[in-house]
């Protein structure tokens, strides 16, 4: 296991990540099978400086034209979506955190034939996500 820090947000996964470049994300990690992409939003540039977690996820889904139930998997705020892309059909597992400063997306992405097969993996990987 390897833990990567990433300006107050931390993520334990397997030792077949590597960090890798993404103008799209604030950070991104990749293994051969599934890509890690890391969002974060300041509180700061939002209207509502109050705004819940729950409201958060309602303005993504929202922005992204997706009309999906958001659950509560062990506490953790979380959504999965199927996408077209250039190599086929990419599964988005998401899951939603919230520091004193900002809301944290981190989105992992596998190919969609293999989703069932890596969302126990991507469940441990997305419990220990920590945030200052």
């Amino acid at each position: 296991k390897k833990t990567f820090v990433e300006s107050g947000l931390s993520i334990t996964l397997d030792r077949g990540f590597t960090e890798r470049y993404s103008s799209d994300s604030y950070a991104c990690l990749a293994s051969a099978d599934i890509s890690v992409f890391i969002f974060k939003e300041n509180k700061s540039v939002f209207d509502d400086p109050g705004m819940s977690a729950e409201e958060y996820a309602g303005l993504l889904m929202e922005e992204n034209s997706l009309e999906l139930n958001t659950e509560d998997s062990g506490g953790i705020l979380n959504f999965r979506y199927d996408k077209d892309t250039d190599d086929g059909s990419a599964t988005c597992f998401s899951y939603i955190y919230e520091s004193a400063d900002a809301f944290w997306l981190v989105q992992f992405a596998c190919d969609s034939k293999n989703a069932d097969d890596f969302e126990p993996y991507i469940d441990q990987y997305a419990a220990s996500v920590s945030t200052d």
